[in-house]
């Protein structure tokens, strides 16, 4: 009987160390898990973000790239309006010029009509 009772106290704390390591190591286990869980995820939302910052930068190189272009096209454009406001005041000059020179022709002509009746 001593023996069975020795071999039931052995095999009793055979079963309490299986249920201390379990308790001990299972809170370990899932911490670990956990653990290798939040790293992936850690590497997964990394990669995302380099994607999105490699993007976001490749999207702000294209803005930069059209603003200069508007900006070369708007210096252009200011150009030629400078170029077609000097045409236009050329213009004007010759207008005013050829206007001047009418009124003096108009007028000579006026006079030489008058002094061609004054001799007649």
């Amino acid at each position: 009987m001593m023996v069975v009772q020795v071999v039931r106290a052995a095999a009793q704390v055979v079963i309490d160390i299986k249920s201390y390591r379990d308790r001990f190591f299972s809170p370990i286990t899932t911490m670990a898990t956990e653990l290798e869980r939040l790293r992936a995820e850690n590497a997964r939302l990394k990669k995302d973000r380099d994607q999105i910052l490699k993007e976001r930068n490749q999207y702000l190189s294209q803005l930069q790239l059209e603003r200069t272009e508007m900006s070369s096209k708007n210096i252009e454009m200011s150009n030629r309006l400078l170029a077609l406001d000097s045409e236009n005041n050329d213009l004007k000059r010759t207008n005013y010029d050829l206007s001047e020179k009418l009124e003096l022709a108009m007028s000579a002509k006026a006079n030489s009509s008058r002094t061609s009746c004054h001799s007649s």
